[in-house]
């Protein structure tokens, strides 16, 4: 889909009382604080929009890949990205990304298409105080939270209308199994997290045309670049 306002529309049905945040405040809404400035960082953190500061920043794009993580993180990391003391794209897991997307498609000619792809997660809120920053789920913490987060989920797959859907880790993976009337015409690739590419990139696997298997990082390379010829 063509659209540069495309945070903005999907903000309209995000709202935090959508959400239904429970008062002893175990989740605090997210905003688009970055609307007036390109951002490298997960929507609604940030734009939802990979942006390489030595590029022109190009307002309108054809969202093809929708890149889901698992939410943007502990309230302290996000504060002190809002107050300009760290930038998320500076973190493990955006740099890991970047190395990942780019070396899959080294294989061909051309660039990984960053300018077509919109990175968000499955849930928009923050992790508090006890809830650990790597691994669970927030939607563990709160059924009714986690129903609306879902929601609002459907409802963003069907203004973005992806082709593909890349998920990060197996959280990400397992929530998206359970997530109802996703088009059989999207097609879903899971991959490791990538902040935790160290230590897990020698679980991925690969099935070649002739039945074989490949494993580590040839094997992640080859999902991703196999995953988006499928929707060129």
């Amino acid at each position: 889909m063509y659209d540069r306002d495309l945070p903005t529309k999907i903000l309209k049905i995000a709202k935090p009382e959508l959400l239904g945040f429970d008062p002893k405040g175990l989740f605090i809404p997210i905003v688009d604080s970055f609307k007036d400035k390109p951002e490298t960082a997960f929507f609604p953190g940030g734009r939802g929009f990979y942006y390489d500061k030595e590029e022109e920043f190009k307002s309108q794009r054809e969202i093809k890949i929708l890149v889901l993580g698992n939410d943007f993180g502990k309230q302290s990391d996000y504060n002190n990205f809002i107050e300009g003391k760290k930038r998320d794209a500076d973190t493990g897991t955006w740099k890991n990304l970047i190395k990942i997307f780019n070396e899959s498609y080294n294989v061909l000619d051309g660039n990984f298409p960053w300018d077509n792809c919109f990175f968000s997660n499955v849930y928009l809120g923050l992790r508090l105080k006890g809830v650990k920053k790597i691994g669970g789920s927030l939607g563990k913490i709160d059924k009714d939270y986690k129903d609306k987060s879902f929601k609002i989920l459907s409802k963003k797959i069907e203004i973005i209308r992806p082709k593909l859907i890349i998920t990060l880790g197996k959280i990400v993976k397992m929530e998206m199994d359970r997530l109802d009337k996703i088009n059989s015409n999207i097609k879903i690739v899971n991959i490791i997290h990538p902040s935790m590419y160290n230590s897990n990139v020698k679980h991925e696997k690969y099935t070649t045309k002739d039945g074989g298997t490949i494993t580590a990082e040839y094997a992640l390379k080859m999902k991703i670049k196999d995953a988006i010829l499928g929707i060129k």
